[in-house]
């Protein structure tokens, strides 16, 4: 089926949903300061992951207004993509890196060439999926990276995926890190280790099959 074709994300779901609204609001309240508290750790730790590899490619998805992007350009010089489906997100990014921000979908394969970033991160952005496209991203996640794919949501046993304590109407899936662990699988990724940015939530680490 052609691209153009596709349904892109969810059908209920459109940039314009992710809005300035929703990015000062429930979780968004606080946004930058919160970002400011792991960025750096997370940061450091992506650059742990890759340290032996000579200028390596990231690939931030839903990358927001490109925070992680702009402490990997900054402190470690790495070759940096960031893919935001919010239009008010990518117009508003950090403006050192605005310019290698593209808008888009994780549910798109065909945005990127396979294995043409060294490490691929999602963090917080699975939870807006249904089940079936739940797959299919991780499906792209695995097919953009050459090694490590870095993977965390809101899952189904932690206290922030309630919408009593932390309110989001978008959010539609939490499943738990296990049932994570099956989805990449079936995408031809291994999962490695976890590892913590700092922020409370823990990343998972898979490593595409074969590398």
């Amino acid at each position: 089926m052609p691209l153009k074709k596709q349904k892109i994300f969810s059908e209920r779901l459109k940039p314009k949903d992710f809005n300035v609204d929703y990015f000062s609001s429930g979780g968004y309240d606080e946004y930058k300061k919160d970002v400011a508290s792991w960025v750096g750790a997370a940061a450091r730790r992506i650059h742990l992951l890759l340290r032996n590899i000579q200028r390596p490619k990231v690939l931030d998805v839903g990358c927001a207004h490109g925070f992680l992007l702009a402490a990997l350009q900054r402190n470690y010089q790495m070759e940096i993509q960031g893919l935001e489906y919010s239009a008010y997100a990518v117009r508003t990014a950090e403006s050192s890196v605005r310019k290698h921000i593209r808008q888009g979908s994780v549910l798109e394969r065909d945005l990127f060439p396979r294995a043409s970033f060294d490490l691929v991160s999602c963090l917080d952005i699975f939870g807006y999926l249904n089940l079936s496209e739940t797959q299919r991203a991780a499906n792209n996640l695995v097919n953009w990276t050459k090694k490590y794919v870095l993977f965390s949501t809101l899952y189904r046993h932690s206290p922030q995926a309630s919408q009593r304590i932390n309110p989001d109407v978008l959010r539609i899936t939490t499943l738990s890190q296990e049932e994570y662990k099956t989805v990449f699988r079936k995408a031809g990724a291994h999962f490695v280790k976890k590892i913590n940015f700092g922020n409370g939530g823990e990343v998972l680490v898979f490593k595409r099959e074969g590398k």
